[in-house]
């Protein structure tokens, strides 16, 4: 993923996207942090969002994100928040539907928007 060659470096990170495990990450979102070219970030975009849609640990992931947003130049933090915004709106409703049925013993509100 650090050849000189863009096609390669592209290739290399669509192939380890692929193979990859959760545990993975962390390793994509510092080589996306160091991308330079818009094609080689959207590389990087393509291959760490199914990564963050299956991790068990969404929080963990979140954090590794976020953590990347304070250190990304302006494409980059784009393309982080599109990560983000694709698979955290989803975790959010589900959290939110669970919070709409779930009676709990202090309140009978609903929670709000």
């Amino acid at each position: 993923m650090s050849d000189a060659d863009l096609s390669v470096r592209t290739a290399a990170v669509r192939n380890y996207g692929e193979v990859a495990s959760v545990s993975g990450i962390p390793v994509l979102v510092d080589m996306l942090l160091k991308s330079t070219d818009d094609r080689e970030i959207a590389a990087y975009e393509r291959a760490i969002g199914p990564l963050c849609a299956i991790v068990s640990d969404k929080d963990a992931c979140t954090t590794t994100l976020v953590e990347a947003l304070a250190k990304a130049r302006p494409p980059v933090k784009v393309a982080l928040l599109r990560i983000l915004q694709a698979w955290a709106a989803p975790v959010r409703s589900r959290r939110f539907a669970v919070q709409w049925t779930t009676p709990t013993k202090t309140s009978t509100r609903r929670p709000s928007v």
